[in-house]
Order: structure tokens, then sequence, then C-alpha cells
């Protein structure tokens, strides 16, 4: 549940619709079918996951056809009233906050977070041979990867890194030595918690 609720913080959206359906919403979304059908086996959700098909682009000249987006949208008050308590809101993008996570769940959390607004790259620096790893997680709230940052310095004794502002969001950058650390930590004890499998092959096919 760590990891759901991590990935909710990631790519849901609350929604209070009860002027015109009397009830409350969490809707999740994601271009990666696998994975919500993953979140809505741990939520014992009866719920459809809806397909949306985007229109094909046409960028100077190419054509591109992006890929589905998948919809979880679960009607439930409860389940939206205990995520008010976690700190959600509508429109939460800006606004959220890290919510007080056991120390020994918070991994998952944050494995959930990594697979719905984190990334994983490789570069090369200017005057380098080699490759560096970085990890990246994106946020309209600065304040929430501040918190992240300071939880990441508590239990991995990493710096405390400021979360810069890029692209209309926020971004919490690590590279190499830090990077790596984190991403042994998100991946500790695969079973215990869902995890996207795209994510986790590059993180293979990196360390490989």
């Amino acid at each position: 549940m760590a990891y759901v609720l991590g990935y909710i913080f990631a790519d849901g959206t609350i929604i209070d619709a009860k002027k015109s359906s009397r009830t409350c919403y969490l809707r999740i979304d994601s271009s990666d079918k696998q994975i919500l059908q993953t979140i809505k086996s741990t939520l014992s959700s009866e719920h459809t996951i809806m397909e949306t098909h985007i229109k094909q682009t046409t960028i100077r000249g190419k054509t591109y056809l992006p890929k589905p987006k998948y919809s979880l949208r679960i009607g439930n008050k409860t389940l939206y009233l205990d995520l008010l308590k976690f700190g959600l809101s509508p429109k939460k993008s800006l606004t959220m906050t890290l919510p007080d996570i056991p120390t020994q769940y918070f991994k998952y959390f944050l494995r959930g977070y990594f697979d719905g607004d984190g990334c994983l790259n490789l570069y090369q620096p200017h005057n380098r041979n080699k490759l560096t790893v970085k990890v990246i997680f994106t946020s309209g709230s600065q304040i929430f990867l501040q918190q992240i940052s300071t939880r990441l310095h508590q239990q991995l004794s990493l710096k405390n890194h400021k979360a810069n502002y890029n692209s209309h969001a926020f971004r919490l950058t690590y590279n190499q030595s830090s990077a790596i650390k984190i991403l042994n930590h998100i991946y500790q004890n695969l079973l215990q918690a869902p995890y996207l499998n795209r994510k986790y092959q590059r993180f293979l096919a990196i360390f490989q």
C-alpha cells in the first residue's frame, strides 16, 4: 500500500464530484496498463481500466502516434477522505507535502513515486569518457521534493539536494554514487511491493 500511495502522489488525482454524482473519486493514469492492473488488484477494485487513444500529431513534417493512455477511476468516499488525511487534495500538484511514512515502508513509497514521476538516465559529462547515472524526481511542489531530499539524507546519509525549477516543474536530481544508492534502496525486497517492470529492466540493463 505504501507503493500505491507513492504512485498516487505521482500520477493520481482525487476528485470531489458530490455536486454532480454525489460521490468522490480517485483516478490513476498511466501509459502502462500492467501497473494499473497491479494497483487495481492491490486495492481489491473491480472497476474497469479505461483506454484513451490520443490523436496523432505532426511536428516539423514528422507524424507521431502517441501511446494509448489508461485510467483507473474508483468512486469511493472513504478512500477519498483517507487520501485527504495523507496530504492529497484536488489539484494537488502544487501543494502536496510528503506524508509521514514509517521508515521501513519509505522505500516502497519512493519506488511508487519513482515509477510515476521519476526517471533514470545515462549521460556523458563534458570532457569525460565515462557515462554517469542520473536519477530525477519531478513534481510541481518544491516542498514535497525537499522533504524527499531530507528523508534520503536521514535514511541513506545522502547530501541534502535542492529541487530546481526547470521546464514547468521542480526536479530533484541525484548523480552517480548517490543515484546508485537510491536505486539499490528502492529495489530492495523487490517482491514485497509492486514495481514498473519497464523501469526495473532499465535499471538492470544499466548495471549489467
